[in-house]
């Protein structure tokens, strides 16, 4: 819970903890957005890891960054039952909208965050897919048919459909997250990468990260992954780089073949960071590793926002006493 008092015009306190960061008393001013961006950034790439450690954010930060930067809104993909959606309990940030195909995702959707029916549903007379995938199609459409179309929250399902419209009418996204489809990925599945339809998604994804930043000024992008991702024989991993960097030399290239566990990129139009975080680390009773990327399209560096800063230990000898 956040403190009493949060969101009022607590400008002296704003101002008393500005200076504790050493940050100029203005409120509203470039750097104190920008701090504050950094910070709910921080808190963002934790959200899919199916808990967030609060403790790493102070109270009196999070009531520092409602002063100063508003609250940001998040758009999220590939939502699942949306553990991104409780991270965000207690922070200065909303789910503005979801998309979500699965039946069972979307009545929890439905029944613990408002959200209404899903308006694009893959089609089960779509060209070229077997009758096996057509009946689970019809059957999964008849199997949300009874949750309102209208929600607190739109349900957008599946997000290669959205239109300019759609996106606009969202409004200001700050940030865009969600993990596309890990099957082709995943050491358990055939590894069939970018060749399968669900890999490709990963494609889809990069092109609405700039929809988004075009139409509506988002400025974080937050994808996850499954670790086998990383050795995808199709480079899935480079084309999700370059594909969210702008890199108009084709896919990224990782030396050796795979990419390593971290790693840091600037690229045209962002830079990217990513790194692998295990769930059992951050308050889950589960080993659960996943790879996280953060891309940012303004001025705050990725590897700022997903790296944490730590001071140098140092030994200093005693002095000889004389």
């Amino acid at each position: 819970m956040l403190p009493d008092g949060f969101g009022g015009g607590a400008r002296a306190k704003a101002a008393e903890q500005a200076a504790e960061y050493d940050l100029p008393a203005v409120i509203g001013s470039e750097k104190h957005v920008e701090r504050a961006t950094r910070i709910c950034g921080c808190a963002v790439a934790r959200l899919r890891t199916g808990s967030f450690c609060r403790s790493r954010l102070r109270v009196e930060e999070v009531s520092w960054m409602a002063e100063v930067a508003g609250v940001l809104r998040v758009f999220s993909t590939c939502s699942g039952i949306s553990a991104a959606s409780v991270a965000l309990e207690g922070l200065p940030m909303e789910m503005i909208g979801y998309c979500e195909i699965e039946p069972f995702a979307c009545h929890l959707l439905h029944k613990r965050f408002g959200a209404g029916r899903p308006k694009y549903m893959p089609h089960p007379d779509a060209p070229g897919i077997s009758k096996a995938e057509s009946k689970k199609r019809a059957a999964s459409i008849k199997a949300v048919a009874d949750i309102p179309v209208e929600g607190r929250v739109p349900n957008f399902g599946d997000f290669s459909k959205l239109t300019d419209a759609d996106i606009a009418s969202l409004g200001r996204v700050d940030i865009l997250e969600g993990g596309t489809p890990c099957q082709s990925f995943s050491i358990a599945g055939l590894r069939e990468g970018l060749n399968d339809s669900r890999g490709n998604l990963t494609l889809d994804f990069c092109r609405l990260a700039h929809r988004l930043r075009s139409i509506n000024g988002t400025s974080f992008v937050i994808w996850e992954n499954v670790p086998g991702v990383l050795s995808d024989r199709t480079n899935a991993f480079g084309y999700l780089l370059a594909g969210l960097g702008r890199e108009p030399g084709g896919p990224l290239v990782a030396p050796g073949g795979k990419w390593t566990n971290a790693g840091h990129v600037f690229a045209p139009a962002a830079s990217l960071a990513w790194r692998i975080l295990d769930s059992q680390y951050w308050g889950v009773a589960q080993r659960r590793r996943r790879v996280f990327v953060v891309a940012s399209f303004g001025k705050i560096d990725a590897g700022e926002v997903l790296f944490e800063s730590t001071g140098t230990q140092r030994y200093f000898a005693p002095s000889r006493e004389t």
